[in-house]
């Protein structure tokens, strides 16, 4: 069993390169279309994922080929590329440039990578104006389109404080969210508001709750030495690059942990290091044994497969066996201990990791497996239901 930081790493690395659809520092000339920045965004996001424990070093030279290779197997329903090309978005390289600097330099914390992503919104500028044809709502300027992504629509106004809402889009991001327990566009809390949760608070705020109280207050992201509190999504309500220390008490931001260090989560340590050693009660989740923060390992490198944090990436495990870290993950290979799968694979009902559905295929709406679309229940079909 993995600790869950190198997993939540994961899903925002592949976010990254599927919502904004292109390592190092590219220059903007080397980034003229969109498709020359989605072969640089491969590139920066395995590299990224390789130095935050995802995946091992062995693994670079496939990454970015089997991502390329993925997206021609299972296509998403919406173009950045014919967006482009259509005129209803514009494509900037100096941004793409901006943006895989600012993704190859983040720290492997969750909140650091949430803010380098947002930091590429500026890579394509919606051109659409309300009243007119979209098929995204990015591609709305002041709205949101009123049909499914990759579904012809038309783009509509922000709907107004208090009116009812069905989804995020149709709120205006600025000053509004769609509450879920109202269903209606609600202000967003400032700063010192009272708040229920994590997301409920305005732009670059988070909720945090003291103790075993169900509320709290907005704040800004903590400082080294201020209460704080682990978060699902952006791992804690820290400033990104550093952790939340819950063996304070308190829990307190600190700065993240250097080799060697006595650490009690993957969290603690710095970027290419693990806290190897580290084991967790199986039921409560709690610290049994704390471990020590040391290099990441590969392939073939010796590790203890009784401990949770074994040092090995995040889609390898330790071998009972052989004592060694080897791949996992990937089609036909059990998923029993972790129902962990590779991108494009899914943990099926036989505890095996087997593929997803492209779109057109057969499906089971009550044992939805379709990647890029859903399944949809009228023609049993991976397919959008745009309306006509």
């Amino acid at each position: 069993m993995q600790a869950p930081l190198p997993r939540l790493l994961a899903l925002i690395l592949v976010a990254a390169a599927a919502c904004k659809s292109g390592g190092g520092t590219n220059g903007a000339q080397a980034l003229a279309s969109p498709q020359a920045f989605q072969d640089a965004l491969d590139a920066t996001s395995c590299a990224t994922a390789i130095r935050c424990g995802v995946l091992g070093a062995s693994e670079a030279t496939t990454c970015a080929s089997n991502a390329a290779s993925a997206r021609q197997a299972f296509p998403s329903p919406y173009s950045v590329t014919d967006a482009v090309k259509a005129g209803r978005l514009t494509y900037d390289p100096a941004s793409a440039a901006r943006c895989l600097s600012a993704l190859g330099s983040a720290p492997c914390t969750a909140n650091a990578l949430l803010t380098r992503v947002a930091d590429c919104d500026a890579v394509f500028t919606p051109v659409v104006a309300v009243g007119s044809q979209c098929f995204s709502s990015g591609e709305c300027v002041g709205g949101y389109c009123d049909a499914p992504e990759g579904c012809a629509g038309t783009c509509r106004a922000h709907l107004a404080t208090g009116a009812n809402c069905a989804n995020a889009t149709q709120c205006d991001p600025g000053t509004d969210f769609c509450d879920p327990g109202s269903e209606s566009c609600t202000t967003l809390p400032v700063a010192g508001a009272s708040c229920s949760g994590e997301g409920s608070c305005g732009p670059a705020l988070f909720c945090v709750v003291s103790g075993s109280n169900t509320t709290g207050a907005c704040q800004s992201a903590g400082s080294a030495g201020d209460v704080c509190r682990p978060l699902t999504l952006a791992g804690s309500t820290c400033s990104p690059g550093l952790y939340c220390d819950t063996t304070a008490s308190p829990a307190v931001c600190a700065a993240r942990l250097g080799q060697g260090s006595t650490c009690a989560s993957d969290a603690a340590c710095s970027d290419t290091l693990a806290c190897v050693g580290l084991t967790l009660d199986p039921a409560s989740g709690a610290v049994t044994a704390s471990g020590k923060c040391g290099p990441l390992l590969d392939v073939g490198s010796a590790c203890d497969p009784n401990v949770d944090s074994t040092g090995c990436p995040f889609y390898q495990k330790c071998d009972s066996s052989t004592r060694r870290c080897v791949l996992m993950g990937f089609s036909g290979d059990d998923c029993s201990g972790t129902g962990y799968c590779r991108e494009h694979l899914t943990c099926d009902q036989n505890s095996k990791c087997s593929s997803t559905l492209a779109a057109g295929a057969a499906c089971d709406a009550t044992n939805d497996t379709c990647d890029t679309v859903p399944c949809d229940p009228g023609s049993a079909q991976c397919a959008i239901a745009c309306q006509n």
